[in-house]
């Protein structure tokens, strides 16, 4: 009986291939860059702390309209925690003379900001406006 013979070219072809330099350099920028992400994350949160919503109201620009006008805003939330339901009031003017408007953020996350805008019949230009947040829900 006759032994098959081992043929050179089927060893060739059955060996891995040679995998090339800039394979190598490739996958190891990536690991290096999925581990600094990894590790950035993890000191995050282990230094960060768990404080409440920090919310900072700022007028934008007051516009006419035809039946009064609006103080456009600009709500910051400066704090380490996100804000849903956040109520946004503003006074116009002092006194018995005073006018209030209100809006409500949907949600505002942590370190984020979102605009709105406070519909008054006076012009807020005319008189002292102030503007702040009066409360939040843990989202």
């Amino acid at each position: 009986m006759a032994t098959p013979q081992k043929n050179s070219s089927n060893a060739t072809a059955n060996a891995a291939p040679e995998i090339p330099l800039a394979e190598w350099i490739a996958s190891g920028v990536g690991l290096l860059l999925v581990a600094a992400t990894v590790g950035y994350l993890a000191y995050a949160a282990a230094t960060q702390e768990d404080g409440p919503p920090d919310i900072r109201v700022e007028v934008l620009a007051v516009q006419p309209l035809r039946h009064g006008y609006v103080a456009q805003f600009r709500a910051i939330n400066e704090g380490q925690q996100a804000a849903s339901d956040v109520h946004i009031t503003g006074v116009l003017g002092q006194g018995a003379e005073s006018e209030e408007s209100a809006a409500v953020l949907d949600f505002l996350p942590a370190g984020s900001e979102k605009g709105g805008g406070l519909f008054f019949t006076r012009d807020p230009s005319a008189s002292p406006l102030t503007l702040r947040a009066t409360g939040f829900q843990k989202p």
